[in-house]
């Protein structure tokens, strides 16, 4: 019996019946059955809760119980993430979550402030506060930065991007903005409302990337380190990398900072400034590691020509 059967049916039940029945169980000495109806409402508690417990252990929140977690749920529209009144109000302004673009390792969100009076918004405000600590992102890093909206003066865009190690996609998003100021570079920040803005949503959308096998390609560092390349996962927002380090220094930081760079057609070359990990045993004579970074513009595949590790150039032969 579906749901909407099983609604149906328990409107219709004749008060009569109801009370003949009461009856019958009182007359009868033998433990009373459970009605059908109650038994199936019964193992519909049952597959809820077994789904609740499995998605609080893993992190992940389905568009169905995302209420049960309060967070709000997110549609998926041109395989872009729109969270569905992910939105909150505070001392006269608004913040909404809009929209979330990425891969199995980078994403980025789009959220916009608004004035509820219709005012402008004074140039150069920001969040002086921005926690994320409530999300579950894994080993990982991101930002916050804000974009003016150039046709609406009564409201901007902030833009928080992360960049992690293992999948978010599914997973609960929370995070609480505080302190909107005026920026002043040169005295103290000018206060303009307090908040907090708390907003709790499920990050849905299409995983964009495109996985590449990269052979175990040999890398040299400069400072020697020797690295090897075994995955490359790309997408038009970021990539991820994953490696291992041969013959690692027992309490050296390994790291690919300033060393990976994306290669346009054009010529343009953007310097990925990412976040990478690394697990090493002591003794141990290789290290298994990680690198994910984001371009800070979405970038088409059509438009990529190479990708650069530490001046070993892979080409990239990529379509949509």
């Amino acid at each position: 019996m579906n749901t909407d059967k099983l609604i149906h049916n328990l409107g219709n039940i004749d008060e009569d019946l109801i009370a003949e029945a009461a009856e019958l169980r009182t007359r009868q000495k033998r433990r009373p059955r459970l009605p059908r109806w109650a038994a199936a409402a019964a193992c519909l508690v049952l597959v809820m809760s077994l789904a609740v417990t499995a998605e609080a252990s893993t992190g992940a929140v389905s568009n169905l119980l995302a209420p049960l977690f309060g967070c709000a749920q997110t549609e998926i529209v041109d395989s872009i993430g729109i969270p569905v009144g992910a939105s909150v109000s505070a001392d006269g302004y608004t913040l909404t979550a809009e929209a979330i673009i990425g891969d199995r390792y980078n994403f980025a969100v789009v959220y916009s402030l608004t004035r509820d009076d219709g005012q402008p918004i004074a140039e150069n405000a920001h969040f002086a506060t921005w926690d994320p600590s409530k999300s579950r992102h894994g080993s990982g890093g991101g930002s916050l930065r804000t974009v003016p909206d150039e046709e609406d003066p009564s409201r901007m865009y902030f833009i928080e991007e992360w960049s992690v190690s293992g999948s978010v996609i599914g997973r609960q998003m929370s995070v609480t903005m505080g302190d909107l100021v005026i920026y002043a570079p040169d005295g103290e920040d000018i206060p303009l409302a307090s908040g907090p803005w708390e907003l709790t949503y499920t990050l849905r959308y299409e995983d964009s990337g495109k996985t590449l096998p990269l052979w175990n390609l040999p890398v040299t560092h400069p400072d020697g380190t020797q690295y090897k390349f075994k995955k490359l996962d790309i997408s038009p927002v970021g990539l991820h990398l994953d490696f291992t380090i041969l013959d690692p220094v027992w309490g050296t930081v390994h790291t690919l900072h300033e060393q990976v760079i994306l290669r346009l057609k054009d010529g343009t070359e953007l310097l990925l400034e990412g976040n990478g990990s690394y697990h090493h045993k002591g003794g141990g004579k290789t290290a298994k590691g990680s690198y994910s970074a984001m371009y800070g513009i979405p970038v088409p595949f059509e438009d990529m020509e190479a990708l650069i590790i530490c001046g070993t150039v892979y080409p990239l032969e990529l379509t949509e």
